[in-house]
């Protein structure tokens, strides 16, 4: 027999306990999908705002790396400086060794000496070997009077017109090497020969091969954490409101663990660090 009436009809509570239940489900199948719908554009937006900063990671690397690849000139090793053997991987341990035998009369001929002193590791000499310039052994006392005078004459000594007997180099270009050496107070290497205006780098070896600086050691340096603003605007490449940044962020930050800290400052460069490092040290 055909039930006449439809189910739940016979209880009212029933009835709507069962409308109710399918309510709350409804409900909660729309509370779950709006949910859902919020932590997909939450996680969106954490993926974007990763990604825009790995970007700008990766954009410091590349400039960092630049920095790092950027040329470093040939020298005589018996005039490093702090930033050069920063440049070059050299610890400041077998830095403070090769310094040590400079100081005691010591005199790199080679690369096994320098090796030898600084405890330098096989990596070093073949990754940057090339970049050395090692002078001509000096000679004893007694063997001196039977040595002839040296071609290379000190570059801080040179007049324009040794400066012109250089195939490349005319008045022109011999009065500004002059006038820059004037405004340096003396060269302190030969690698500031390469900021003269104008004068090709070609030219320029030219010239490191008959002129070298050879009183480089008779310059003091000071101190980047103890030297006034006044001290610091006297080094050539530090003039201006720049020695004074500098020493107000010493204050703030307390001192510099490094001369790379320097290129926190606009207009330093890894580069011109190399030339400052010529004046400063920490």
């Amino acid at each position: 027999m055909r039930r006449s009436k439809p189910h739940f009809s016979d209880n009212i509570r029933l009835r709507s306990g069962v409308f109710y239940f399918f309510l709350l489900l409804v409900s909660l199948q729309l509370l779950i999908y709006l949910i859902s719908l919020n932590f997909d554009s939450a996680s969106d937006t954490v993926v974007r705002l990763n990604a825009e900063e790995q970007a700008w990671i990766d954009s410091v690397k590349v400039s960092r790396q630049k920095d790092r690849d950027q040329t470093l000139y040939p020298f005589n090793p018996n005039f490093f400086n702090d930033y050069r053997g920063y440049r070059l991987g050299i610890s400041p341990n077998s830095l403070n060794r090769i310094y040590a035998h400079r100081r005691a009369g010591g005199w790199f001929t080679k690369w096994e000496e320098l090796q030898e002193v600084g405890q330098l590791p096989d990596s070093i000499i073949d990754a940057y070997g090339h970049l050395l310039q090692f002078p001509e052994p000096r000679p004893f006392a007694s063997d001196r009077q039977k040595v002839k005078k040296p071609l290379i004459q000190n570059l801080n000594d040179a007049s324009a017109e040794d400066l012109k007997k250089v195939y490349g180099v005319g008045p022109v270009l011999s009065r500004r090497i002059l006038n820059f050496r004037m405004a340096l107070g003396g060269f302190r290497s030969g690698i500031q020969l390469y900021d003269v205006y104008g004068l090709e780098e070609e030219v320029a070896n030219r010239v490191l091969k008959r002129f070298q600086v050879l009183d480089s050691l008779n310059h003091k340096k000071i101190s980047l954490n103890k030297a006034t603003a006044v001290e610091l605007g006297q080094i050539p490449y530090l003039r201006g409101e720049l020695a004074g940044k500098i020493t107000n962020y010493r204050t703030k930050n307390g001192p510099y663990k490094s001369l790379g800290e320097l290129e926190r400052f606009e207009g330093i460069t890894a580069e011109k660090i190399e030339r400052i490092a010529l004046y400063l040290t920490l």
